[in-house]
């Protein structure tokens, strides 16, 4: 996994951000804030409701195979 997905790092600039963005779960906007600061193409995950206004596209699984084929 870690030859086809990047690991974007959490440091206080993230967590900073990750409370501006006052989501409920402070997980997925860790999640999402970490992700952004990475400038990553996607988030990947099963629950693409966790991520309601993220400011990095959010993709299930099934897409994320069905890019990563494609290329």
């Amino acid at each position: 996994m870690i030859q086809v997905f990047k690991v974007a790092p959490v440091d206080e600039n993230v967590l900073r951000r990750a409370i501006s963005l006052n989501w409920t779960d402070f997980e997925d906007a860790v999640c999402a804030a970490a992700a952004q600061a990475c400038h990553c193409d996607a988030i990947v995950t099963r629950d693409p409701r966790g991520f309601v206004g993220s400011p990095v596209k959010v993709i299930d699984a099934a897409t994320a195979v069905a890019l990563i084929a494609a290329e």
